[in-house]
């Protein structure tokens, strides 16, 4: 956009009064533009971050998940505080444990925060399906469910946070030139035109091909280039 108009003033195609309200859109728009980039920079930080965030939640859901799988169906640490209504109710109650088994290695197999927090929810209603049998009375009881729910809040909060991660489009560039008249200046006033948009900090190139940048104070010369 810049360089198209640097070429309408130093080719003579425009007017400088024509001129005057496309320069201050084409310094408005390069600030813009340079702050958009800031802006992308700081959400790319951000995400970044909140990937790292959602890496350690996953780990914590999975250990936690694997902590107590292993007491559970390992160990078989809560099978002496069972109890039973009948003989039917405890086979009813092992096939649940059996099939929450087998879905919580499943998800665990995927090593993926979704596979993991899945697993964590698992394993949440095996223990409290334990608990409405007995297991509430195992010391164990308390610590594996704080574990489980813990992990399980934390990483469930990051999981549906991602679809609000997906970085913004680039926005679209605006087309200053598109109502100019074909009027020819003089090259005084070309000139003059030329320095407007230089103490504004648009650094117009005299033909040589290096194009427009915009200086920034902040972060130093070149902080925009757009070639010719």
């Amino acid at each position: 956009m810049l360089s198209a108009l640097r070429d309408q003033l130093v080719g003579g195609a425009k007017g400088v009064e024509a001129l005057r309200a496309d320069i201050s859109a084409a310094i408005a728009a390069t600030h813009a533009y340079t702050s958009e980039a800031r802006g992308a920079a700081t959400e790319s930080q951000g995400a970044a971050n909140t990937q790292a965030a959602l890496r350690q939640a996953s780990v914590a859901a999975r250990t936690a998940t694997a902590g107590f799988a292993g007491d559970y169906y390992e160990k078989r640490i809560f099978d002496p505080y069972l109890q039973f209504a009948s003989a039917e109710d405890e086979e009813e109650y092992r096939r649940r444990e059996e099939q929450r088994h087998l879905a919580i290695e499943k998800a665990l197999a995927e090593n993926t925060p979704e596979g993991n927090l899945r697993a964590n929810r698992l394993a949440i209603d095996q223990l409290k399906d334990a608990g409405a049998h007995g297991a509430e009375a195992s010391p164990a009881y308390q610590r594996n469910l704080s574990s489980l729910t813990g992990s399980e809040a934390k990483l469930s909060a990051l999981v549906e946070r991602q679809p609000a991660q997906t970085p913004s489009p680039t926005a679209k560039p605006v087309d200053i030139l598109s109502a100019m008249d074909e009027v020819k200046p003089d090259q005084a006033s070309a000139e003059s035109a030329i320095a407007g948009l230089r103490n504004a900090g648009v650094v117009v190139s005299e033909g040589n091909g290096h194009g427009v940048s915009h200086r920034s104070a902040a972060r130093g010369p070149d902080n925009l280039r757009i070639p010719t």
